[in-house]
Order: structure tokens, then sequence, then C-alpha cells
């Protein structure tokens, strides 16, 4: 698993990943996507992904008498599993990776305000949430929002649809704790409760 993720992360071939998330997409799709990458930058990039068979070729058409090929991701083959990361090693490796995976969906965003000057910003969260909770309930948590999201996921492209991003980044903070030395809870009072 993790020589899958050092061929990814590249910020190209990130960005190619993300692009294939949930899509099946030629080579003239995929670089109206990445419209900043050459197209023989785009060619090299995809034939190391297809080598390694993170992406695969699902289909093939005819478009003016040349033969274009559409692409497909491998999910399965990008799921990180925690039982891989066995060393300091593993996790510089998973630390770039979600470095470059991060920095690429930044990108995303930045490009996309800057494309649009009247963007309606209702349509747009930025929240940070810091809790406590146990790692049952922790895992409740994530059992619920995956069980949303796998909902929307499988829902088609429609007319009043438009393609969204949600990046959830969890991790143990590292906030103050009962055991910190001078942490100090102060209890609800019944007019804040």
């Amino acid at each position: 698993m993790l020589e899958r993720l050092k061929l990814i992360n590249h910020p190209v071939r990130m960005r190619i990943c993300q692009a294939l998330h949930r899509a099946r997409l030629s080579t003239t799709q995929l670089h109206a996507i990445l419209k900043d990458v050459p197209k023989p930058s785009l060619y090299r990039h995809l034939r190391i992904l297809l080598k390694n068979n993170l992406i695969q070729v699902v289909d093939r058409r005819q478009v003016n008498g040349i033969e274009e090929k559409i692409y497909s991701i491998d999910e399965a083959a990008l799921e990180i599993r925690p039982q891989e990361i066995k060393s300091k090693a593993d996790l510089s490796v998973l630390a770039e990776f979600a470095s470059i995976y991060i920095s690429a969906a930044r990108d995303e965003f930045l490009s996309h305000l800057a494309q649009n000057d009247s963007a309606d910003l209702s349509t747009y969260i930025f929240h940070d949430f810091a809790f406590y909770a146990t790692d049952e309930e922790f895992s409740q948590l994530k059992h619920t929002l995956w069980q949303i999201l796998a909902d929307l996921e499988t829902r088609a492209p429609a007319e009043r649809r438009t393609r969204r991003r949600l990046l959830i980044v969890a991790h143990p903070s590292q906030a103050p704790t009962l055991s910190s030395p001078n942490f100090e809870c102060e209890e609800p009072s019944d007019e804040t409760a």
C-alpha cells in the first residue's frame, strides 16, 4: 500500500487521482480539469499510474479517427489501511500523502474562488470542530458520516445538482485534557445549559 502512496505523492498524479474519484474521464476531459498541466506531462503521469495499476482504461472510443481512452481509478487500491502503517518511515509517507492531498484540495478551492467572482458563499462551509469523544463515540460518528456521504456519492448528476467537495481530516488533537496541569473546566451554568 505504501508503495502506491509513494507513487501518488506527486502533485500532478494526486490531482489526476482526485479528478478520477467516482468518475470516468478521457485524457481530453482530464486536461480540461487540469488546465495548467501540459499534455505531455499529463500523458507521462497517466502512464505511471496505469503501469502501477492505480488507474485503468475502462473504455475506448473513436474521436476524429483517433482512439481515445477513458480512465477510471481503482478506489480499492487507494484505500489507506491503518494496519499497513508499521514504522516511522511509513508514517512519513502517510504524512507526505496527507500534505499533498490537502494542498491539491486547497489549490482546487482557490482556483474555484478565483474563477467565480460572484460565488455564493452560503454554499461554502468553513468550520473546524474540536470535541471530546471516546474511541467508540468517534467510531460511531465516522460510521454515520460515511453512510450519509456514501449515499450522496452514488447520486448521478442532475439539473439542479452541483458537484461538491467535502474534505474531512480528523485526528486526535493536542488540546488540554483532564490530566493536563492547569486544566480548568467550567461547569455549564443553568443559564448556558
